[in-house]
């Protein structure tokens, strides 16, 4: 019924521009509406359904506050998240979809295209082509830590600049620290490689697109990290190549003066 009155309506459009323009070559696509469920979310533009036409169709983005838009589910309890539907869908699929999202947890892993999963979702992930980057540690700010550790690296050496001079580094956000030593007055050797070296691991740390943004965590990053170890660890331990949490000490990029 959808399909043939959404095929009417453009029928009789296309006959009218044809007739007001003296086309005599009208051409018909057939489509049907496919109803969005999107579960509390929203679709730009208010759309509530999508339009299937024989060869296939691009369903548009949900969204849900503090929610992750994992894509579009065909059948109940299916963990297959679908973004289009195919040609072969036109002749097979009527049913409803419904938008599936995740809240986002510390523990859940962060991937090269920005988008979070739970744990048991890093296999199906991978095999969609995904890269683990990170495990979360902040909700709220959605912050991360990279899967790879460094070997045992120094903070700085005991001849830079930074060793011996006050350093107004901050306790909460460890984003600022390393621009906070490179500005204090005292310090004009942060260029030289080799005097700090733990910054120079970080600052040159990479995992798939995310190639720049990494840094040492603060001091409360660094505890709000040792507080969730447990979980950390369960997570890195599942991704390949990861480095878990190990008995040993980490820097963070707070300095004590």
């Amino acid at each position: 019924k959808n399909a043939v009155n959404f095929e009417l309506a453009e029928w009789v459009n296309k006959v009218r521009n044809a007739l007001a323009g003296g086309d005599n070559n009208i051409s018909l696509s057939v489509g049907r509406k496919i109803e969005l469920d999107t579960d509390g979310g929203t679709i730009p533009g208010g759309a509530a359904y999508a339009v299937l036409t024989k060869s296939g169709c691009t369903l548009p983005a949900a969204s849900k506050n503090s929610s992750v838009f994992l894509g579009w589910q065909k059948i109940p309890g299916d963990t297959n998240f679908i973004t289009s539907l195919t040609a072969a869908d036109f002749t097979t699929y009527s049913g409803t979809l419904k938008a599936m999202f995740h809240t986002p947890q510390i523990g859940d892993i962060i991937y090269n295209d920005g988008t979070i999963s739970a744990p048991e979702a890093y296999t199906a992930n991978v095999s969609a082509g995904k890269t683990a980057v990170a495990v979360l540690f902040d909700v709220g700010s959605k912050k991360g830590l990279g899967i790879t550790a460094s070997n045992t690296t120094k903070w700085c050496t005991n001849t830079a600049n930074g060793y011996s001079v006050i350093l107004n580094t901050n306790d909460s956000d460890g984003s600022l620290n390393w621009n906070a030593i490179c500005n204090t007055s005292g310090v004009s050797d942060t260029a030289t490689a080799g005097n700090y070296p733990a910054f120079e691991w970080a600052n040159n740390y990479a995992a798939g697109t995310f190639t720049s943004g990494w840094y040492i965590p603060s001091k409360d990053e660094l505890m709000a990290i040792y507080n969730n170890k447990a979980i950390i660890d369960t997570t890195l331990s599942s991704i390949s190549g990861a480095s878990t949490l190990g008995p040993t000490s980490y820097w963070t990029s707070s300095a004590t003066n």
